[in-house]
């Protein structure tokens, strides 16, 4: 009985050892799970990097969506330690299959120490989810709905960049940069954070290259066409531009301040003056629209960079700059409104009438030299010399 009943206690000592070492094995099985399942730019955690992701995290910038911590982790693609634009572009260049793509994208990020061999690799990671290699332009997911016709490896899927001045798109006219978040709708968008106010030209690029379509505001810009302009009236602005594939949309402009608050009728200085105080017909006379009474400045391509400000002011209508390249140039108020030429005059004129209504924004082209301007606001007119 006594031997009956010592059996009975050493398998009974048996079967909880086991029980205890199955529940060790399934603890340590589930923390390397969750380990992994966090990958570089996966920013939704659907187990896969694709454009969704970058679109996250440029919503998130624009405080139109927020992400939680371990969001946060997984979204710094640019692995500069912080999450803003350059994350979402490197997974679009990642996508895209740029040269220079943050390789790291759409690993695991976990560390030597979780991930040895015998463990999930990235192909393994997350059973029945696309992998980086499934969930790239060349083959077709859910997600970004291609077709054999829309994206082979033979014929890539199109993709569109903003290039424009260096103070809104942070490069100087590159189209290589900047590419647009396909939004899955047949329209791209891409936000520019932190803009100063000014005014800035640029054009969305069809596949990063020159020469290839090009498009403005009216649509394709190809072969010389104008640029598109985007005016931001303060400083730290939001600006957002969108394609719907057959021309460039100024969709968002905003900043500290909202549109509502901040506009060009509160910036001028005639807002808080009453028709008794000042009115623009009291004191009009020939000479109303003098250096005294209204600032004017130089402003356009100058000496190879886009000048918007009051880096060049008229004194009594006169100014004189050192010109180290050929600029192209125009007339600003101190309200911000901007005088062109009446389309492309050539590069042999000397004076000309500047508008604010002529259907282009053209500018007037000046050589490389020591240039004196005259500039009569009262006709409109400006003249130059070099020296």
């Amino acid at each position: 009985m006594k031997n009956q009943f010592a059996k009975i206690v050493a398998v009974l000592m048996v079967l909880a050892m086991a029980v205890s070492v199955f529940g060790l094995c399934a603890s340590a099985a589930e923390t390397t799970t969750e380990a992994q399942v966090a990958i570089l730019g996966d920013v939704n955690f659907d187990g896969k990097v694709t454009i969704q992701d970058a679109t996250l995290i440029q919503k998130a910038i624009a405080k139109l969506a927020t992400l939680d911590e371990a969001q946060v982790e997984v979204a710094d693609a640019y692995e500069d330690g912080d999450v803003n634009v350059k994350d979402a572009t490197a997974i679009q260049k990642w996508i895209a299959k740029f040269e220079d793509a943050n390789q790291n994208i759409g690993k695991p990020m976990a560390t030597a120490d979780e991930a040895t061999p015998g463990e999930a690799t990235p192909e393994e990671s997350t059973p029945g989810e696309a992998t980086p290699e499934e969930s790239t332009p060349g083959e077709a997911t859910p997600d970004e709905d291609a077709t054999k016709d829309e994206a082979t490896a033979d014929e890539p899927a199109k993709f569109y960049t903003v290039a424009g001045a260096e103070g809104l798109c942070g490069v100087n006219w590159d189209p290589a940069q900047n590419v647009m978040t396909d939004d899955g709708d047949g329209t791209w968008s891409i936000t520019f954070t932190g803009i100063a106010a000014g005014t800035y030209e640029f054009k969305v690029v069809e596949n990063g290259a020159w020469g290839n379509p090009d498009f403005n505001l009216e649509g394709n810009a190809a072969n010389g066409g104008a640029n598109a302009k985007v005016e931001v009236l303060v400083d730290n602005a939001t600006v957002i531009i969108g394609f719907d594939g057959e021309k460039a949309i100024v969709e968002f402009v905003t900043a500290p301040a909202t549109q509502d608050e901040a506009t060009k009728d509160e910036e001028t200085p005639v807002e808080p003056a009453t028709k008794d105080e000042e009115t623009p017909v009291e004191p009009a006379t020939k000479d109303e629209a003098t250096a005294d009474e209204v600032a004017f400045y130089l402003v356009g391509w100058i000496n190879s960079a886009d000048i918007y400000d009051t880096s060049y002011a008229f004194v009594d209508g006169v100014v004189t700059v050192t010109l180290t390249a050929e600029s192209y140039v125009a007339v600003q108020d101190e309200n911000g409104t901007i005088y062109w030429t009446n389309g492309w005059l050539g590069k042999d004129v000397t004076s000309a009438v500047l508008a604010t209504d002529y259907a282009t924004t053209d500018k007037l082209f000046v050589p490389a030299g020591t240039a004196t301007f005259t500039w009569d606001a009262a006709t409109g007119t400006i003249s130059y010399t070099v020296a």
